[in-house]
């Protein structure tokens, strides 16, 4: 009866008069497991029921020969575009998480940028308030705006740190 083809069944089948089960490893024909190939009641995948098919099996014109080309086929296209799709979906996932880590430097380092900011404003309103506050004693005092002029940077300079402090 020539070679014999080892399949495992998906499904219940009556092989041989035989009820199998699913799950269920069984030795038939070629001619059997194509059968049951297209019945749906074997399992799919790279190791196909055709794969184990030797040669003189099949040969072109032989009924099942058209059918068991194209299903092999079929499984080596479906496995090179599963593999395509693979490695651009880890390619662009890799893609996205160094965008993800790019964007979360940038927020970062806007934050600090705006806390700079912030303290920057803190000190020139410091700064305006203490200049506010030597301007009117410079112009009561009549004294030359050169002296009032040269200490009011530091006397505001002092103040502000001794805020800070």
């Amino acid at each position: 009866m020539g070679n014999r083809i080892s399949v495992q069944l998906t499904g219940p089948a009556k092989i041989g008069g035989k009820w199998c089960k699913p799950g269920d490893h069984v030795e038939v024909a070629p001619e059997i497991a194509r059968e049951l190939a297209t019945a749906g009641a074997v399992a799919k995948g790279v190791e196909n029921v055709f794969a184990e098919v030797a040669p003189g099996d099949l040969a072109s014109g032989m009924p099942g020969f058209d059918e068991a080309v194209a299903e092999q086929a079929k499984l080596l296209a479906d496995a090179a575009v599963a593999a395509a799709v693979e490695n651009a979906m880890t390619e662009l996932t890799a893609d996205r998480d160094a965008a993800r880590t790019r964007a979360a430097d940038a927020e970062a380092e806007v934050s600090r940028q705006y806390s700079q900011i912030m303290a920057l404003e803190a000190e020139i309103a410091e700064l305006k308030t203490a200049l506010a506050e030597l301007a009117p004693a410079t112009t009561q005092d009549g004294a030359g705006e050169g002296s009032a002029a040269a200490s009011a940077p530091k006397s505001a300079r002092k103040r502000a740190s001794e805020a800070k402090g």
